[in-house]
């Protein structure tokens, strides 16, 4: 039996299907300088640089001083702290950060001078697609670029990090980058505080006595162009950095391989007196923290903490330092150790010519024997010192050349339960060092001597001292372009947003593609709604309004607009399918789909049409 005709059928909802999809739109901002990208410009791009207050500025002819004021006028400091507040305080936060990133693929950093790009919506879409910002401009006569990851980290492909050192093999991170934010200006003394550095991954804590941040490492570009960059600790000799002991200082021995990589600037003053008065740059055997509690006498059961024992000892430099054991020593001073001496190392027209002359030297002793390996140092200028051991044989590095003497640990070195001290010998301040230290870190492996030159690399435009080719960061969700970093090239007097720059990018949006499969069963819908094709018996009445006709003027009619003269038509009506329209619950048309070529509906077979728009 046929079904009851209809025009209308219900969709089932297994049969409604939307799917997204992403388009894209390329844009190209070009030549843009800071005067003419502000606010009030009209351009697709909004420029503006960001610094805290320069309030005790160590170079007063710092070029960020000169940025006080964003080009609109407004305080530098409220961006930046936005940026922070938004991006960057808590990096990998994801309750606490405007932008999801993954700490594995995206590094986060902003430091106290940042340059950014704030894109407008009707430029982006919903969001700036990953891995499509590029950045460029000519600096200091060379094209850099920067590179989108995909992953949110603005990349610099100048920086090369096939010469990296190993970061998987980084134990010990120790950097004054991150220093400023203890104050309200970039630079300050710490005089009693702590500081936070990497170890295994992991932040940690140090204490700080009587350490003053000042500017890091100068690059250098060409020969006598020098640019600022990053932060260091300027140690007075009576300074010191605590770093407390931990197993991954066991591999400080003569069994394990290991690297130890720092930057110095000496004060010229204190090299002529290092003969005697040493300057202790790291040291691991004076400072140790007793196994015994020191018991609370009101209750007990209970300790009050662990006292610490500062083993004295003769200066390495004039007495005997073979009956200390320790298995690093690095410090500044002249005199050759009498062991080094007698053990043959070296030739003697070797020590004779050291003799006077100021060095880095690095100390190892088992308190039977000692060795060590040393490297000249000249004062009022930044310098890089590599300590490599290989299994086999210590080396000194400076400034990425060896310096051609290198000799095995003590037969018998090993570790100690002491704290790794920087700046001076203990906490009472002994063989103190005067000048700044930087980016200190401790390797649990060879590095070779490609990496030994990328520590030391300074160069303005390559400079990988950081061990990063990171600018800054793209934030795709809030259509943010941050350039941020210690290296000067981005973000100085002579950096890339004070050239001419290009910025390309591409911005996302989400398109919805909607299906309906509208499914018309077999001996169904087998009708049309025109009145022409409409059948039905005649009710018999008669229209006397027609006196013609075989019927002798009786013609019969249906009811009123169903009209149709008798035999019309005869037989199954076949409609042919033209339009399908979707309603709502409540008759409301909602979408309708013109065929392109009218379909038979045949009453044996069913017919499905999928139905597809988009918006």
């Amino acid at each position: 039996m046929s079904a009851t005709p209809s025009v209308f059928r219900p969709v089932r909802a297994n049969d409604v299907h939307v799917r997204p999809f992403h388009v894209y739109k390329h844009y190209y901002v070009s030549n843009v300088t800071a005067s003419n990208c502000n606010p009030a410009n009209t351009g697709s791009s909004y420029y503006a640089r960001t610094a805290l207050h320069n309030t005790n500025l160590i170079n007063t002819s710092d070029p960020t001083s000169t940025f006080l004021l964003n080009t609109d006028g407004s305080d530098q400091n409220i961006e930046w702290r936005s940026l922070d507040h938004r991006f960057y305080r808590y990096p990998y936060d994801w309750a606490r950060s405007s932008e999801l990133t993954n700490p594995r693929t995206n590094y986060k950093f902003l430091f106290y001078s940042a340059s950014t790009l704030a894109i407008p919506y009707l430029d982006a879409g919903e969001r700036i697609k990953p891995n499509s910002v590029f950045l460029e401009a000519t600096v200091s006569g060379q094209y850099i670029n920067l590179i989108d990851d995909g992953y949110g980290s603005l990349r610099d492909p100048l920086i090369l990090t096939a010469s990296f050192a190993s970061s998987s093999y980084c134990q010990m991170y120790y950097t004054f980058n991150n220093a400023f934010r203890r104050f309200n200006s970039n630079f300050g003394l710490i005089s009693d505080g702590k500081l936070e550095y990497t170890l295994q991954r992991k932040t940690i804590n140090s204490t700080v006595k009587n350490v003053d941040i000042q500017q890091g490492v100068t690059l250098i570009n060409g020969v006598s162009d020098i640019h600022n960059s990053g932060l260091s600790g300027y140690f007075d000799g009576q300074s010191y950095i605590r770093l407390s002991n931990d197993k991954i200082y066991n591999r400080f021995n003569h069994c394990d391989r290991w690297t130890i990589s720092f930057w110095l600037y000496p004060d010229s003053a204190s090299l002529s007196a290092a003969t005697s008065s040493a300057g202790t740059i790291i040291s691991k055997g004076s400072v140790v923290r007793e196994l015994q509690p020191i018991p609370n006498t009101t209750n007990t059961g209970t300790v009050l903490g662990y006292a610490d024992t500062v083993y004295d000892r003769p200066n390495p430099f004039t007495g005997d330092w073979t009956n200390y054991k320790t298995p690093m020593e690095i410090s500044v001073g002249t005199a050759l150790d009498v062991f080094y001496v007698e053990s043959g190392y070296v030739s003697a027209s070797y020590v004779d010519a050291l003799a006077s002359a100021p060095a880095v030297m690095f100390r190892s002793s088992d308190g039977i024997s000692s060795t060590e390996v040393r490297a000249p140092i000249s004062g009022s200028e930044w310098q890089h010192y590599a300590i490599v051991y290989d299994g086999d044989l210590v080396s000194i590095y400076r400034n990425g050349i060896s310096s051609g003497v290198a000799a095995p640990l003590p037969k018998y070195a090993s570790v100690n339960a002491a704290d790794i001290m920087i700046g001076a010998t203990d906490t009472n301040f002994k063989h103190g060092y005067k000048g700044n230290i930087a980016e200190i870190r401790f390797y649990d492996y060879t590095v070779s001597n490609i990496g030994i030159q990328s520590l030391a690399n300074r160069n303005f435009l390559s400079g990988s001292l950081y061990q990063t080719n990171v600018a800054g960061n793209v934030f795709y969700r809030n259509e943010q372009v941050v350039v941020t970093s210690p290296m000067p090239k981005y973000n100085s007097g002579s950096g890339l947003f004070n050239q001419q720059w290009n910025l390309s990018y591409r911005g996302q949006r989400t398109i919805y593609e909607n299906e309906v499969m509208v499914r018309i069963p077999a001996d169904t819908m087998n009708v049309s709604v025109n009145p022409s094709a409409t059948f039905r018996r005649g009710s018999g009445i008669d229209n006397n309004c027609n006196t013609a006709g075989p019927n002798n003027g009786a013609e019969r009619y249906n009811e009123p607009g169903e009209f149709r003269l008798t035999g019309f038509l005869s037989g199954s009506m076949l409609p042919y399918i033209t339009t399908v329209g979707l309603y709502n619950p409540e008759g409301q048309l909602l979408v309708i789909g013109k065929l392109a070529q009218a379909v038979q509906k045949r009453d044996d077979v069913p017919t499905n049409i999928i139905i597809r728009w988009d918006y």
